[in-house]
């Protein structure tokens, strides 16, 4: 499909079976973020929330860069927003980003301040449990370069869950370790290069109603 004929399916048809399309990344992460939130477009119809290893003095301008380089509302993510289609979140430093089901049917965005989840805080695992937990098989969760296993137990509970997850290939990893995880413990759903992972995306979420 092209991405007009994307926003066209949208107009006409808005009962997708995905909730919310979830990243992980690490090492190599701002760079694999900018290319696949710039192939999803800005009339992406999922909140999309991210978990990303960065130094906290680089959080707060880190929002502000994906949103220039790609065209999308990107912002910190803060606790109690209901998640908007079409916006993007980022987990701030040194809390774990979490959703929840709110009574109206949709999702807020909520903090765990327990201890680091593999070493790091924010943990891509934490995000993935709880989305899992909140939507089953509404999850669409993509995880990207990075150095241990975090997201790889994560990617696993979305997929036994009855969600979607893809994960990147050695070929465009600056690191592979955390895809090479998640493909071990069986929890990839599709393997891809970066530049195949926006179209990827975009095919599951409207050809999956």
């Amino acid at each position: 499909m092209t991405q007009n004929t994307h926003r066209a399916v949208r107009a006409a048809d808005s009962s997708l079976r995905f909730r919310v399309l979830l990243i992980g990344a690490s090492t190599g992460g701002p760079q694999a973020l900018r290319c696949v939130l710039s192939g999803i477009g800005a009339d992406f119809p999922l909140p999309v929330l991210i978990t990303q290893h960065i130094d906290a003095s680089f959080a707060a301008s880190f929002p502000q860069w994906l949103t220039e380089t790609t065209g999308l509302s990107v912002q910190l993510a803060r606790a109690h927003t209901a998640a908007q289609a079409g916006c993007v979140y980022v987990a701030p430093p040194e809390r774990h980003l979490i959703v929840r089901r709110a009574a109206a049917g949709g999702f807020v965005l909520a903090f765990d301040d327990g201890p680091p989840v593999e070493f790091v805080k924010p943990s891509i695992d934490m995000l993935f449990f709880s989305a899992a937990r909140a939507f089953a098989d509404g999850c669409l969760a993509v995880l990207l370069t990075g150095m241990g296993k975090d997201g790889a137990a994560g990617c696993r509970a979305i997929c036994r869950a009855g969600g979607y997850t893809v994960v990147e290939s050695a070929e465009t990893c600056a690191i592979f370790g955390m895809p090479q995880a998640a493909i071990a413990c069986g929890g990839a759903c599709a393997v891809l290069p970066l530049h195949r992972i926006a179209p990827h995306i975009l095919d599951k979420v409207y050809g999956a109603r």
